[in-house]
């Protein structure tokens, strides 16, 4: 599996030929794992946005329908 996508994991119907694609909410920037990123925290409502988007992504084509399930785990440093 390439680093830049996430497999499915769903256990039965699960679709074939299909990953999931972590990007920027634009989709000009494609995160793999173990990348960073850092955001500003607004000083006035101490609200910080990530800006991502997810999407499913065939490597090979030939996507079928099924289901798709898949695992990112995110972690959150505030400095």
């Amino acid at each position: 599996m390439m680093p830049d996508i996430f497999a499915n994991m769903a256990a039965s119907d699960a679709a074939q030929n299909t990953a999931l694609q972590i990007t920027s909410s634009d989709h000009s920037t494609l995160y793999k794992n173990q990348d960073q990123m850092s955001i500003a925290i607004d000083g006035s409502t101490g609200k910080g946005v990530f800006p991502l988007a997810a999407r499913l992504y065939s490597t090979r084509g030939g996507a079928t329908v099924g289901k798709f399930e898949s695992i990112v785990q995110l972690t959150f440093t505030y400095q």
